[in-house]
């Protein structure tokens, strides 16, 4: 299978060995190739690299992969890769391969992917937008079949090394407003759920209100996440709505595992869930499940995630008439930092109040809050040099 010559044998110093062997093409057929292994290269170095080309070879099936199909690699990578992804990850995957009018297995499925070209995703794009998607899902899309093709280069589908989504061009990202309510509106927010809110419901916005907490983050809280002698949060897992229903995992980064201070009225309102925990575990008995969650069914049962936005939605779609209605994740974390920046709080505190990787993505979300800032800043600066003027 491989064979072993010597290039200048008799000459001191430059004595070198050249490995030729054979290896399995794309098609299926045999194709040799040689290295050659630079003056002074061990001889046991050598020798492996013979085994490990044999091996190679011998174990090859010598598949004709030129006539694979999108579809056919698309179930061989989530066969292969699915382990190595997030539960929330590998859901979102799956949508955009396999959902049904837009999905990349839908369009592409039946094409060669060894005929796969640039144009193909270009054309892929321009389909997405006439069909109305908006330009950060469509750029999803786009990803995803980068990391697909990038798989297939890895393992050798594909006979580059260029990967023919780089040329694509996306549509142009619009950066949305941040939208956050106000200090009022928050008083308002607040009055509405101590007069019509039930129990978790009131605790769910308090919590979000004076945390910043991200709903996946709120779902995750267990008792042994509160320390009420150093009063604070211990923020260090996740729930994400996943395949097969919820899943826990580790937050995105490091900065994600955090604690954040409890103010008073959070703190009365953790003593007060805690206490209806307990309660229910008592009153249900062997019947009570001792999940330790926080967001939990009177019989312990974690709530699934996707209900702390439902329960949010439908109050405040109910209160319309009485404060503007934002989404769970702007009236609580947005809000949290907007005031946090108007209260004057440092940036470094902010992004670890928020569990952001580094400051520069609390600015880049938080940019017209600091733009405020600025004028506040620049303002004070006249009024001080002025005054001494006078």
């Amino acid at each position: 299978m491989s064979s072993l010559e010597w290039l200048d044998p008799d000459t001191p110093g430059k004595k070198r060995a050249k490995v030729t062997y054979e290896c399995r093409t794309l098609d299926g057929g045999r194709k040799r190739k040689s290295k050659t292994f630079s003056p002074g290269t061990p001889i046991k170095e050598i020798r492996a690299f013979q085994r490990k080309v044999e091996t190679e070879y011998e174990t090859s099936e010598g598949t004709d992969y030129t006539k694979r199909l999108v579809a056919d690699f698309i179930q061989e990578y989530f066969d292969l890769y699915s382990g190595s992804l997030s539960p929330a990850t590998l859901k979102n995957y799956k949508q955009i391969c396999f959902e049904e009018k837009h999905g990349i297995s839908s369009y592409f499925g039946k094409t060669l992917l060894t005929k796969l070209h640039t144009r193909d995703i270009q054309k892929y794009v321009t389909y997405l937008e006439k069909e109305g998607l908006k330009p950060k899902t469509i750029k999803n899309h786009a990803m995803m079949i980068h990391a697909l093709y990038d798989k297939a280069i890895r393992l050798c589908y594909v006979d580059t090394n260029d990967n023919i989504v780089s040329r694509v061009e996306l549509p142009k990202l619009r950066k949305k407003k941040v939208e956050s309510y106000s200090s009022e509106e928050v008083k308002k927010l607040l009055s509405l759920v101590d007069r019509d809110a039930d129990e978790m419901l009131r605790f769910e916005i308090y919590l979000a209100v004076f945390t910043g907490l991200r709903r996946s983050e709120m779902a995750a809280l267990k008792i042994e996440s509160i320390d009420f002698d150093k009063r604070v949060l211990h923020i260090t897992e996740c729930r994400v709505t996943a395949e097969k229903g919820d899943a826990v995992k580790l937050p995105k980064t490091d900065a994600g595992i955090r604690d954040i201070p409890i103010v008073g009225v959070l703190y009365r309102e953790l003593k007060r869930i805690v206490a209806r925990y307990h309660t229910n575990k008592l009153k249900h008995g062997a019947g009570f499940n001792d999940s330790r969650y926080i967001f939990c069914h009177e019989n312990g049962n974690p709530w699934r995630v996707n209900n702390l936005t439902a329960k949010y939605v439908k109050f405040m779609r109910r209160h319309e008439g009485e404060l503007r209605y934002l989404p769970l994740h702007c009236a609580g974390r947005h809000t949290y930092a907007s005031l946090a920046v108007a209260s004057g709080t440092d940036i470094k505190c902010v992004q670890e109040l928020l569990g952001h990787a580094d400051a520069a993505t609390t600015l880049n979300v938080y940019a017209n809050s600091y733009a405020e800032k600025k004028v506040e800043c620049v303002n004070k600066m006249e009024q001080m040099i002025l005054s001494r003027e006078a």
